[in-house]
Parts: structure tokens; sequence; C-alpha cells
């Protein structure tokens, strides 16, 4: 299979880009000739502004697009996310059959409820910036799947663990000896996803048949938690017990956790349990620390 990748130098681009081009060759975008290259004969770099219109004449089987502007607050990085993709299906949808997008829980919101599944109702006007981003994608994507018949897929992530979030925040300050501080009394509702789940879910979604269609998946741990539980996690793992201090100042995000029915059923996606992917992340935690730092 010949992939088209987006976003490789990315947290997730990275691992797909190891574990698709042992079998795959891929054609990586990227847009810094600083950054750090995974060298193998399956890859091929090509060096491009994907904010700028450009024709690409290879033959390719499927896309892979990860790449997107991730700060909240910035009108411009939200509207920078809606060119790149669609300057990316302009080259790409009229020869590939096949187009995979990286979406995200945001686009459902500060909801406030749990176990959400993917007909949801979505108040546009209540996104942040990025959430908005998304879910403009998403639509265009779904025009492009109408026009040109293939077989496309917007995944919508929850957050992922080795990420620079709540976890990552925690496990340094239990490291650090910092206090931890949790917002909503550490009672706020989520999921989370494996680095090696996010990478496996659009591993199944290539391997998919190709018959002309469109589906937005949930794709979570399927475990719904709190903050309190999973530090109380942290603790046991760490073998480390200490204060953990609790506001009633409201998360800025609240509950948020999705159902994953769609995804097993549809990807045949099957996640690893949390607490196995808590400790396949503190085995590594130096290792994902330092290149969240550096994306």
């Amino acid at each position: 299979m010949n992939i088209f990748l987006t976003g490789s130098s990315g947290l997730i681009g990275r691992e797909v880009l190891k574990k698709f081009s042992k079998s795959n060759f891929i054609y990586a975008i990227i847009k810094s000739k600083k950054k750090k290259l995974f060298k193998n004969k399956n890859i091929k770099y090509i060096f491009q502004n994907l904010e700028k219109k450009f024709d690409f004449n290879e033959k390719i089987d499927a896309v892979i697009h990860l790449a997107a502007k991730v700060q909240r607050k910035s009108k411009i990085n939200s509207n920078q996310n809606y060119i790149i993709t669609k300057n990316i299906l302009e080259a790409t949808a009229p020869a590939c059959k096949k187009f995979i997008f990286a979406s995200s829980q945001m686009v459902y919101g500060n909801i406030n409820e749990i176990n959400i599944r993917e007909d949801k109702k979505i108040n546009e006007n209540k996104l942040d910036n990025y959430g908005s981003s998304k879910i403009k994608c998403e639509k265009l994507i779904k025009k492009y799947q109408k026009k040109y018949r293939g077989s496309y897929y917007s995944l919508r992530f929850s957050g992922i663990i080795e990420g620079a979030g709540f976890i990552t925040y925690a496990i340094n300050c239990i490291l650090q000896k910092k206090k931890i501080h949790i917002f909503s009394n550490g009672k706020v509702m989520r999921n989370y996803l494996s680095l090696s789940d996010c990478v496996k879910s659009i591993f199944l979604t290539a391997k998919m048949k190709n018959i002309p269609n469109y589906h937005t998946i949930n794709v979570s741990s399927g475990m719904n938690l709190d903050n309190i539980s999973i530090i109380s996690k942290l603790f046991r793992l760490l073998s480390i017990n200490k204060k953990i201090f609790l506001t009633n100042r409201p998360a800025p995000i609240q509950n948020l956790t999705m159902d994953i029915s769609k995804a097993k059923k549809i990807l045949k996606f099957k996640p690893e349990t949390f607490d196995r992917s808590l400790k396949n992340y503190l085995k590594n935690f130096e290792l994902y620390a330092n290149k969240n730092s550096k994306s």
C-alpha cells in the first residue's frame, strides 16, 4: 500500500510512520528540514507547506491526515486547519479512494456529558477554535466523499495518555515533588487513549475494504475515569503517596467521555486496559516527555 501521510513529525505521526513503513511505502509530508527524520527505504520525505496549494501525482492508496494546529485560542490556526485539509483533498481526492482524518473529542465542545455517541447534535457556536476547525474539516471531508465516492473516515480521538495533558502534568508533579491541584474536586470524567491504541485504530481503518462511505468514529479507551482515580493509580504504580489539593473551581472542560461501540463494530477495535496503558507510559515517560517538549 502507498500512503500519503501528514503530521509525520508529531507525536502520533512518528509512531504511524514507524509502524506503517514496515510493510507500506510512505510519502511523508513535512514542512521543516530541521526535523530529525526516521530513516527507512520505504519512506520518501516531501517538503511541502500544506497551507499552499500543491499538486501530487504519485499513485497512492490512502491518505492519513494527522497535521493540525492545536492552539485553541487562535482563530488564525483554526482557519489554517481548514485550509490545510482543503489543499490535501484537492491534491489527492481525484486519485485516492481512502481518506483518514484525525479529528478530536473537542468537536463535542464543553458538553458536560458522558458516553457521547457520534450522532450527538453539536452546537458549533459553543466550540473553541480548535474544535470548530475540526468540525469544519469533517464537513468538508464529507462533501469530498460525496463527490469522489471514496471511503472516508473522521476518527474522533480522546486525549492521548502520552500527550501533554492532565496525566503528564500529574506525573511531573509527583516526580518533582510538587503539589497536585485538581479542579472540580477531581470529579470530572474523562476517556483517555494510549498512543499505541491510537495508531492501532488508524491501522485498522487503513485495512478496511474500500466501500464508498463516510464515517465519524469515536476512538478512546472506552473507560470513564475521574481525575482522583487516575491520581490514585499513579500513586500505586509509582509507590508514592502525597497530598492532592482539590478545588471547587470548575475545570476548563467538564465531563467528556465517548461511546466507542461504533469503533468496536466497524473497525473491530479492542483497546488495551487503561492500567496497562498507564504502566507503559510510566515506563517510557522520559522519552515521551522529551518528545512533547520538542514538538
